[in-house]
């Protein structure tokens, strides 16, 4: 009794008879879980390889036969605990969300893992990670282009202009533009 192979896992059937001196026979049954496994984890949002910045909610299913524990469910970015968040029970039982800024990562981190970890009430841990894309980078525009040369062919011979700025200047044109 000491060790099955393989081992018990899942719902299972215990049954005992007994029969005492007189002849009588009593019998039982009792069906009972063994979870060897940690839970089922999906993650919903961001999906991976998704662009994502600023602050992002993390929404998983986390699902196992012995129930998750509350605040046994957390999503950590690029492996490092200092950018953990723990997941909150959705209303529906095995829903999990959270919010996280990833500007706390920094503009240094581009493609981090983001994983999701859950235990259930037994004490078995389960995983899944997937790597997501961060921007955290604005957009930049310029409204002053570098300058230009135009040519122009006459007869066999080139004219190029001198350099200049296409849009002129004026009084909004940076100073030190090369004007």
């Amino acid at each position: 009794f000491s060790q099955y192979s393989p081992p018990l896992d899942g719902e299972q059937l215990i049954a005992a008879e007994a029969t005492n001196d007189k002849g009588t026979v009593g019998r039982a049954q009792q069906s009972f879980i063994v979870d060897n496994i940690g839970p089922a984890i999906e993650i919903v949002t961001p999906l991976a390889g998704e662009f994502i910045g600023g602050i992002v909610e993390i929404k998983a299913k986390v699902s196992d036969i012995s129930d998750v524990i509350d605040g046994g469910v957390v999503a950590i970015f690029a492996n490092d605990p200092t950018f953990q968040v723990a997941l909150i029970r959705n209303t529906t039982a095995d829903e999990f969300v959270g919010q996280f800024d990833v500007r706390q990562l920094g503009k240094q981190i581009v493609l981090p893992t983001l994983s999701v970890r859950a235990e259930d009430r037994l004490g078995n841990e389960s995983e899944v990670a997937e790597v997501i894309v961060v921007d955290n980078e604005p957009p930049g525009i310029s409204l002053d282009p570098p300058n230009v040369r135009v040519s122009r062919a006459l007869a066999f011979t080139r004219y190029c202009s001198i350099s200049f700025d296409p849009l002129g200047s004026g009084p909004f044109d940076p100073p030190n533009d090369g004007d």
